[in-house]
């Protein structure tokens, strides 16, 4: 990967933020996986992106900034990198560097959902009290748009809905 990473390759630089982050084969430093993910986040990989932000919104080897790393996953969100639109879903949720707004939550959860982020979808099933009845309701809303049968469409997540979310993965 480092030969790789020196060729610039931004995978390698990813991967080998990643090796940094989780100290696999190579000592742990959150500090040096941010500037890796940096270096391949500006060369436009969204993965980096998303790991970045992941950082920035632990406070892990940069100053905790969730406006940054909402900024972040939007940006690697927008270029369709399905686990960044799980990461945004939920920070619009929680507002963490974002406005709470249940239902920018949910169009980004069922995006990336569709998107075959098996996070999103284990959210969903596995937490459903976690989420509001506003983010129940629009998700609802854009299930049955989107042709699945979520059932009625009152804010609580029931078998219909939850075997329409399982239809999208």
């Amino acid at each position: 990967h480092r030969i790789a990473a020196d060729r610039g390759n931004t995978d390698s630089f990813t991967s080998l933020g990643w090796f940094h982050e989780h100290g696999l084969a190579v000592e742990m430093d959150p500090s040096r996986a941010a500037e890796l993910y940096e270096r391949a986040a500006r060369l436009g990989n969204l993965r980096a992106m998303n790991n970045l932000g992941v950082l920035f919104a632990e406070g892990r080897g940069r100053e905790r900034d969730p406006a940054r790393a909402a900024e972040l996953y939007l940006r690697a969100a927008e270029g369709g990198f399905s686990l960044a639109m799980r990461n945004l879903a939920l920070a619009h949720h929680d507002g963490l560097g974002v406005e709470r707004d249940d239902r920018r939550a949910a169009q980004w959860m069922f995006r990336a959902a569709a998107g075959g982020e098996p996070r999103a979808v284990r959210d969903m099933l596995e937490r459903p009290r976690r989420f509001s009845a506003t983010f129940w309701r629009e998700l609802q809303g854009l299930l049955e748009d989107a042709g699945h049968d979520p059932g009625p469409i009152d804010g609580r997540p029931g078998p219909r809905t939850r075997a329409a979310i399982e239809a999208l993965s």
